[in-house]
This record gives structure tokens, C-alpha cells and sequence, in this order.
């Protein structure tokens, strides 16, 4: 896998599990994920495609993180 989409994927996780820990999933934004993570939306979605996972929320990347740290490990 090349090392940058490695590196985005990890950013946009840590910076989920953080803003997580501070506040209930269900408020959590795409907005406000992009802005922690330093990318664009449309960088989010190139890695996180919510609709693509059966998901309209941040359950589901919750979900899709699950699987992505499963197949790194």
C-alpha cells in the first residue's frame, strides 16, 4: 500500500479516536474530522466512502476503521 494513503488514513483515524474521546459520536462531523486531520473532504471520502460502507454517519467510519486497523496489524 503506498505510504502516503497509509499516512491519511492514520491521520484521519487519530484524529476520530480524539475528537471521540472528547465528545458523542453521533455529534461528530465530516467537517470537523477534515479540519483535525488537516484534509479535504473530498480526501475523506476518497478513503472513507460512508455511502460505498452502508453508512451515512461516523458509525460507519468507526466500523471501517475497525476493519482498517484489523488489516494493519
Amino acid at each position: 500500500m503506498d505510504i502516503r494513503v497509509v499516512k491519511t488514513k492514520r491521520s484521519i483515524i487519530n484524529s476520530f479516536l480524539e475528537i471521540r474521546s472528547k465528545k458523542a459520536i453521533e455529534k461528530i462531523t465530516v467537517k470537523e474530522l477534515c479540519e483535525k486531520a488537516e484534509i479535504n473532504k473530498s480526501t475523506f471520502y476518497t478513503h472513507f466512502n460512508l455511502c460505498r460502507a452502508g453508512a451515512s454517519d461516523t458509525h460507519g467510519l468507526f466500523r471501517q476503521q475497525n476493519k482498517y486497523a484489523d488489516r494493519t496489524s
